[in-house]
C-alpha cells in the first residue's frame, strides 16, 4: 500500500488487530479503516488531505516563527520577518 508507506514516513501507523490503522500525523491522529483492493476510497481521501494540508500549514508556521526569531536575534544573514 504505497499511501501507508507515505504516512509511514511521514508520520506515525499502526495496524490495530482490527485491521485498521491509526496514523499520527503531528498532534492529529486519525483511526482509517484498511483499504479494500489497491485504491483508497474518496472519504479517506478527504481526510489524508485534510492531515497533510495541517502538517503542512504547521511546518510553514515553525519556518516562519523560525525566521522571525533568527532576525530579531541578529542571525538571519539580513532575512527581513514576513
Amino acid at each position: 500500500m504505497k499511501f501507508l508507506s507515505l504516512l509511514e514516513y511521514l508520520g506515525t501507523t499502526t495496524e490495530e488487530r482490527n485491521g485498521k490503522f491509526k496514523v499520527t500525523l503531528g498532534p492529529e491522529t486519525e483511526v482509517l479503516d484498511a483499504p479494500r483492493g489497491k485504491d483508497i476510497d474518496e472519504q479517506m481521501i478527504v481526510d489524508l488531505r485534510r492531515m497533510l494540508s495541517q502538517q503542512a500549514s504547521r511546518r510553514e508556521m515553525e519556518r516562519r516563527h523560525q525566521t522571525k526569531v533568527a532576525a530579531i536575534m541578529g542571525m538571519g544573514g539580513g532575512a527581513k520577518p514576513t
